[in-house]
């Protein structure tokens, strides 16, 4: 790692969800997986003469059996630390890492950035006073801006945009705001892994799902969760202009794309530092098609061997699996039609296609033999016990009519902040009471409501039996029984039950 051993500016903390539950698991962490974005700003941050490192806390307590922040702090002395609050089950251990490190360095500088913060951010600045600056949205200059105000005194900080900050214990929300730029975004390096705290570990081990289960050796996470590892992230664009009524993303007036030589070169740099898996996870746009076609094109040029998982939010055309097919030797397209009933994918979803369609894709997907993948959701505005049942119907087609199948994933919604059913959720027919940031740190404190699957919410009249959906409890009790024998693992019964049973996490050191 650069600067593993000196002082630093900045130090970026990536840091999951500690307390969560899954059965047939049992104890895990969640959001093992540092967003991309981290990686492009500390980058950056290093070429603009900032001093900069990353460090993922569940990594260091997998390797350790323990996590101290003072440790980090002490060791590396920087001016400033930076959180990324992306998921909302993040909540709770990143406010509770911050106030330690403040109570222990109180002149260090504590930034924020990441969706959760963002949408929160008046509120978290108002109720949490270790936290000094919270940047929202696109923040590549604006945190260059800021760790020169800092480390410099240079410029106004009044002036900085996307910057939410205190004057006089007033929260001042940013004067204006900044949008990665075209040039700058293909300028952006995503895989410098080298600025990461054992981050050999973390390309090696941490993967998709991003969990990692307490109490097990490497042997259980690899044959249970079957994890794609030593994954490399293409960046290909951001921003997604289609409204699904359970999504929480920025509010973004257009999307951006990088160049497909920019997409296909940092593939192939990739590749060269030892990355043996692609996850592709931004495809918003009917059309995209000559775009992806024009990078695959250029990774055969490259001679680029990798496998290959690509999440196509639309469905793909035949010239775009075709193309796939030739590229990706091992290579997995994952569809996500949600739901089984047109109607309800038509209300919920805002890249919408009928059942006609999704099967004619599935027919071309086995002509070229693509393994496919297929994700569906339960619990949605508009649903109800009928309404779930043809998306079981659904499921039950895709496994008997199609040997191209991998995984079929069947999950319950969770309230997302910024989602549209967060923001107006009588719209939505839903009841939840959780409507602020305090309310989430809550539900993902140890002992919450907040594990990995729960809704946070209920739908009134979802059951024919009005007793099953009385509150938050009984809904979820519920849910669980109607989704009985459709399993996340497909293999889930084969688990044993010394493997189901709960474990207390002991501290065992893995090489």
């Amino acid at each position: 790692m650069a600067n593993e051993n000196n002082e630093l500016d900045i130090l970026f903390i990536h840091t999951p969800k500690f307390n969560d539950r899954l059965q047939p698991l049992g104890e895990m962490t969640f959001i093992n997986i540092i967003p991309s974005g981290v990686f492009a700003l500390a980058d950056f941050l290093e070429k603009n003469g900032v001093r900069a490192g990353i460090l993922h806390s569940g990594v260091e307590w997998i390797l350790r059996g323990r996590f101290d922040p003072v440790e980090y702090i002490e060791k590396h002395r920087p001016r400033v630390v930076a959180f990324s609050l992306h998921w909302h089950h993040q909540s709770y251990d990143v406010i509770e890492i911050a106030q330690k490190i403040r109570e222990r360095f109180p002149d260090i500088v504590i930034i924020l950035g990441g969706l959760t913060a963002s949408y929160f951010a008046g509120e978290i600045l108002r109720e949490y006073p270790f936290i000094d600056y919270i940047i929202s949205g696109d923040s590549e200059i604006p945190l260059l801006d800021l760790m020169g105000h800092i480390l410099k005194g240079e410029g106004s900080i009044s002036g900085i945009p996307n910057l939410y900050r205190r004057e006089e214990n007033k929260v001042i929300p940013p004067v204006s705001r900044y949008i990665t730029s075209p040039d700058l975004f293909n300028s952006l390096v995503y895989h410098n892994y080298d600025l990461l705290i054992d981050g050999d570990f973390y390309r090696l081990h941490m993967g998709i799902p991003a969990i990692w289960a307490k109490g097990r050796d490497f042997d259980f996470q690899k044959r249970e969760l079957d994890p794609i590892t030593n994954v490399y992230f293409p960046v290909t664009g951001k921003g997604c202009l289609h409204i699904c009524t359970w999504c929480g993303k920025e509010k973004r007036h257009s999307s951006l794309r990088r160049e497909p030589s920019v997409v296909a070169s940092a593939i192939k740099k990739a590749e060269e530092k030892g990355f043996g898996s692609l996850y592709f996870a931004h495809n918003t746009c009917p059309g995209s098609d000559d775009y992806y076609i024009e990078v695959f094109e250029r990774l055969r040029k490259l001679n680029v061997n990798m496998f290959a998982y690509f999440e196509s939010w639309v469905l793909p055309s035949e010239r775009f699996i075709k193309d796939f097919a030739r590229t990706f030797q091992d290579g997995v397209i994952a569809l996500s039609p949600d739901a089984g009933a047109e109607d309800l994918r038509r209300l919920n979803k805002g890249l919408f296609y009928s059942n006609k369609r999704f099967f004619e894709t599935m027919d071309l997907l086995e002509k070229y033999n693509v393994e496919t993948d297929i994700f569906l959701s339960f619990g949605m505005p508009g649903e109800n016990e009928d309404k779930f049942r043809e998306t079981r119907r659904f499921i039950e087609k895709c496994r008997k009519n199609y040997n191209n199948v991998g995984e079929i994933c069947l999950f319950g919604l969770e309230l997302e902040p910024g989602s549209p059913w967060f923001d107006d959720p009588e719209k939505y027919g839903i009841i939840t009471g959780r409507k602020k940031f305090a309310d989430f740190y809550k539900a993902h404190a140890p002992g919450g409501r907040g594990s990995f699957a729960s809704s946070g919410y209920y739908i009134p009249g979802y059951f024919h039996d009005e007793k099953k959906c009385r509150d938050v409890d009984s809904f979820e009790r519920a849910m669980g029984e109607l989704k009985s024998g459709i399993g996340w693992f497909e293999d889930e019964r084969h688990l044993t039950t010394e493997d189901t049973e709960d474990t207390e996490f002991k501290n065992e050191k893995q090489t």
